[in-house]
């Protein structure tokens, strides 16, 4: 309420990691990993907390893309983009 009334029209809250995957038939492997993760990995992150938490400001979604090459590739991108998200743990 503070920044709307100091003008800010808009703010951004980040994004809500794996949120976006829906399982499709021609899906690729990734993408199947990817949903499982968002659908049972809330034991090491709350990815549908965070989800709901945020959508309770009523976002306007924007859809964020990641692009790796290779296998090791991805396992690496995602390792980071983990790390960006969530912070790091000392």
């Amino acid at each position: 309420m503070h920044l709307k009334q100091a003008g800010f029209r808009s703010l951004s809250l980040g994004i809500a990691p794996l949120s976006g995957m829906q399982p499709t038939p021609l899906a690729s492997r990734w993408h199947r990993v990817a949903g499982i993760v968002w659908r049972f990995g809330g034991r090491f992150y709350n990815f549908r907390g965070l989800r709901a938490f945020k959508s309770k400001f009523q976002p306007h979604w924007e859809p964020r893309y990641l692009a790796a090459s290779g296998s090791v590739g991805v396992v690496f991108t995602l390792a980071d983009l983990s790390l960006l998200a969530g912070g790091r743990r000392s």
